[in-house]
């Protein structure tokens, strides 16, 4: 599914239902603390399976009745785009590649598609190993030819320095940002 069609959740109509372990349970996810845009295995099960069962990546403490995810996929589209296992056997994975967004991530696990979604469970949350990683950096030039600017964005930065070198891992020299 395109990530365009998130406007087909209907957030608002959100359902918290609390399933028990036994109709509804994430296996495993791993790993459990990630850097940025590190891939996330989530693994699940259902005794109920449906085509219309899904995943959905949040910011932990979100209103998810208020919020879109910031990631999703369909349960039955796990390993095997054409159909997984999950249909006949309640089990699949998804991949989820997650971009550090200085915040920890909660999977929550919904039936009853888009238009009138059901939680049913939460896991636990993935955490950034360093939420200030300075992230999205671009080199702009200015107009003179021996000048640019160096940019990036950080959650805080008290004293950011530039640090540069010719070979790769030696970083000779720096300058305050």
């Amino acid at each position: 599914m395109a990530a365009n069609h998130a406007d087909t959740i209907n957030s608002s109509g959100i359902v918290l239902n609390d399933a028990s372990i036994e109709d509804y349970a994430f296996s495993k996810i791993s790993p459990l603390q990630v850097n940025n845009n590190d891939i996330v295995d989530v693994q699940y099960f259902s005794t109920k399976p449906e085509l219309s069962d899904w995943i959905g990546a949040y910011i932990v403490g979100v209103n998810i009745s208020a919020s879109s995810p910031i990631k999703f996929g369909l349960c039955s589209h796990g390993e095997d785009i054409e159909q997984s296992e999950y249909m006949s056997t309640g089990t699949s994975s998804l991949q989820f590649n997650l971009t550090n967004i200085r915040s920890d991530i909660v999977f929550h696990f919904f039936s009853n598609g888009f238009s009138h979604p059901i939680r049913q469970v939460q896991s636990d949350p993935i955490i950034f190993l360093n939420y200030n990683e300075p992230l999205r950096n671009r080199i702009v030039p200015t107009g003179d030819p021996g000048v640019f600017s160096l940019l990036w964005s950080s959650a805080t930065s008290v004293s950011p320095i530039v640090k540069w070198g010719t070979t790769p891992g030696i970083y000779n020299s720096s300058v305050p940002a």
